[in-house]
Parts: structure tokens; C-alpha cells; sequence
């Protein structure tokens, strides 16, 4: 529910983060199946989900059945799970390096071990009940928790440098349209941008390289006339045409009476 999770994110997502709370979910933002959900004859459950629903409820009465007093039961590895367990916190440690693939999620690969140990546990009640975690069940947790923190990596990763220009020279880009409406030729001065423009613009470091990005993408040039710099915006951008034919018009009308002094 992207919704829901955007609107907690904003209010209490920094407090998740250095809690630890998002670093011990398992969470994940799976492509929409709408418009391929198709129907074709009788539904019917399938032997595979019939047995599951039925290790479900088997489960569920045996821990109403439980006494609070009954003992625990510990899960153990056996020894080649415990060397798959190892070698994939190594792996995770070296990714955890400066320059590794992970270094921007310590908080989520901190508690990646753990999660594996638990899914790994539940796997192993689930299908066998008591015993020591197999090597396969243990492969099949570290599968499990690669494709979470994948997900975790979609939903979390910081865009790299170009791409925040990207997005900022885009927002620019709609400003300056809606800045330019009406104006004949559609331009604006460079001034007025670092003056009046929103905030993150009004920084001439900043504005130079987002205004070269747009002019190599053909939606404006810089042209200077005298003293002042001008930000004209190209044909190619969002004009229309009504606007195009005033401003057509405009230039009409000043050249008729630069022509004849009217």
C-alpha cells in the first residue's frame, strides 16, 4: 500500500530507520498483477495449497493444545548449514565495505543474518517439525533474504548525482514554462531565476549546470543581449499553439510600428 507506507515514512521515518524497526522487517513492493487476473473455467485449490492450509491448522492446534508451562524447543544447525550460514555473513561483511553494494543499507545487512536464522527456523518446523535446519532449507532461507534486500534496495537506495540533476532540471524546466506564458519570445532573465525562483535553483553553481543539461536536451538556450542574460525556452517544450500565434502577433505588431511610427 504505497499510500499508507509513504504517509508513515514521512512522519516517522527517520525514528524506523535509527530504531532499527525497518532494519528487522521484511518488506517489499511487488509489480501489480491488475489487468493480467484472468479466470478460465472452475477455480479449484490445488493438492499443494490443500496441504498447506491443512500444516496450518495442525500447527495452530497444537499451540492452543501447548501449556505455557511446556518446555521450549531450540532449532539447531547441522554443520553444512551452519557453513552456508558463515560464508554468506562473510560475503555480506565484504559487501558492507566502503565501495561494496551494500554500503548504503548497514542498518538493513545488520540484521540480515538474523532474518535468514529465523526464516530458516520456520521452514524447518514448518516442513519437518523438530530437527536440526538442513543445508537445503538453509540455502533456501539465504534465497529468501536476497530477494527481500533486493526489495529493500528498490524501495531505499539514494538516486546517484546524475540522476537528482536530472529530476531538478525537469522541476526547472516546469517552472519556467509556467514563468514564461504569455511572454513573447518565451525567455526569462537569468537574474530573475536566482532572485525569484524557487529555492534550490537560486544557487549560480547549481542553475549553470542545469541549464546546460536542458540546453543539450534542445529545451532552451542561453543568450545574452547587452548586459542581461536570457533563458529562451525552445518550440519543443510545452507552448501552445493559441500562445505561439499571440506571440507571432506581438512581434507583428511591434515591427508595424517600428516600420511606420504607429
Amino acid at each position: 500500500q504505497p499510500g499508507l507506507f509513504d504517509r508513515y515514512m514521512e512522519r516517522k521515518g527517520s525514528v524506523a530507520r535509527d530504531s532499527g524497526f525497518l532494519a528487522r522487517c521484511l518488506i517489499s513492493k511487488p509489480a501489480t498483477t491488475q489487468g493480467k487476473r484472468f479466470i478460465n473455467g472452475a477455480v479449484t485449490p490445488g493438492g499443494s495449497l490443500t496441504a498447506f492450509h491443512e500444516r496450518l491448522m495442525e500447527l495452530a492446534r497444537g499451540s492452543i493444545e501447548k501449556s505455557s508451562k511446556d518446555e521450549r524447543y531450540c532449532l539447531h544447525f547441522s554443520p553444512e548449514a551452519q557453513k552456508i550460514f558463515i560464508d554468506h555473513y562473510n560475503v555480506l561483511e565484504q559487501d558492507l565495505s566502503p565501495s561494496g553494494p551494500l554500503s548504503q543499507f548497514r542498518g538493513h545487512v545488520s540484521k540480515k543474518t538474523e532474518n535468514i536464522a529465523r526464516i530458516a527456523a520456520l521452514l524447518q518446523y514448518f516442513s519437518q517439525g523438530e530437527g536440526k535446519i538442513s543445508a537445503d532449507i538453509m540455502t533456501s532461507a539465504v534465497v529468501i533474504s536476497s530477494w527481500y534486500t533486493d526489495e529493500y534496495k528498490k524501495l531505499f537506495a539514494l538516486p546517484d548525482e546524475s540522476e537528482l540533476q536530472l529530476q531538478d532540471a525537469r522541476e526547472l524546466l516546469d517552472w519556467l514554462i509556467e514563468e514564461c506564458r504569455g511572454e513573447c519570445p518565451p525567455r526569462v532573465r537569468k537574474n530573475y531565476i536566482l532572485q525569484c525562483g524557487p529555492g534550490r535553483f537560486r544557487n549560480r553553481k547549481k542553475l549553470n549546470v542545469l541549464l546546460n543539461i536542458l540546453a543539450s536536451q534542445l529545451r532552451l538556450s542561453v543568450v545574452q543581449e547587452g548586459k542581461t542574460t536570457y533563458v529562451l525556452l525552445s518550440e519543443i517544450n510545452n507552448i501552445t499553439l493559441p500562445e505561439l500565434n499571440a506571440c507571432y502577433s506581438q512581434k507583428l505588431i511591434r515591427w508595424h510600428e517600428q516600420s511606420f511610427g504607429l
